[in-house]
Formats: C-alpha cells, structure tokens, sequence
C-alpha cells in the first residue's frame, strides 16, 4: 500500500529549481522522484515546512516512496490525519526541503548529505 487513497499527482511550487537541479546536478539527483524524496526527507529533519504559493504538478504519486517508508512516517507523525492530507503535509516539507537544497547546492556547487546528516 503506497499512499493508497490519495491523488495522483505530486505537486510543488518550485519545479524550475527540481528542473534545474535535476539538469546541474544529474550525479546527485538523476531524477524528479529522487529528488522529491530527498527534500521531504530534508524538511522533515528540519521540521521545516512551506505552503505552496502555486501548484506546479511535479510527478505522480505512485513513482515515489515504493516501499512506503515515507508514507509509514507520515501516518506516525499525523495518526490523525487522512492519506490525503499526509500527502499535502509531505508535499509541504518537501518545499521547504527543496528550497534548502537549492540554496546550498547553488552556493557550494554540489551535494553534501553529510551538512544535513551531522546538523
């Protein structure tokens, strides 16, 4: 069950920075969903989330997360929630994930796991 009742669209506000990340930095992030992963997963250890100002469709859902380990997380963190709204509140750290990325990857010029690991 990979975020099973939700919509089948992942959207953000920022997919020319996922686009040209994705361009720049193909060794770091060889594609939308990867990418998407690692920004919510970067929001989520922040705790840093962003409303999106406009929604830009981004990928499907069913091409992120396949072994549920994103959704798991989310239910764990908002039991209360619906599937639905879990997706949203991803999606939210997710933006705030990428514009983190974005920002330090276009100051240094690469990727470092390690800045978000050890911090």
């Amino acid at each position: 069950m990979v975020w099973e009742g939700t919509k089948p669209k992942i959207y953000t506000s920022s997919k020319d920075k996922y686009e040209e990340l994705i361009n720049k930095y193909k060794e770091y992030f060889p594609s939308f969903s990867i990418l998407f992963q690692i920004a919510a997963a970067i929001g989520i250890i922040f705790e840093e989330k962003e409303e999106l100002s406009k929604k830009e469709e981004l990928i499907n859902t069913y091409s992120i997360d396949k072994d549920g380990t994103l959704e798991l997380l989310m239910k764990i963190k908002y039991p209360n929630l619906t599937p639905e709204q879990r997706l949203e509140e991803l999606e939210k750290y997710a933006e705030a994930g990428i514009r983190i990325i974005y920002e330090d990857v276009i100051a240094n010029g690469r990727f470092d796991i390690k800045r978000y690991i050890e911090s």
